[in-house]
């Protein structure tokens, strides 16, 4: 449980790092990719099978946070 929480609430708060404070897009993807090895991390931790598929989460979180966002540079 612990395990899981740690997970989303390292993908949840790179998302809002990305959405609400950086504005360049390179920053953006340099915390999402943070937030996915900070996932991976969390699972590596209690299991670390399937540890590997999270960096399918780094492109997710990166569109989350500049979907709809017009001020990057």
């Amino acid at each position: 449980m612990i395990s899981h929480l740690s997970q989303l609430g390292s993908m949840l708060f790179a998302a809002l790092l990305g959405r609400f404070y950086f504005r360049s897009r390179i920053q953006i993807l340099l915390v999402a990719f943070l937030g996915a090895c900070g996932a991976m991390f969390a699972n590596v931790l209690v299991d670390g099978q399937g540890t590997f598929m999270f960096r399918i989460f780094t492109p997710a979180i990166y569109f989350a946070a500049v979907a709809g966002r017009y001020d990057l540079g």
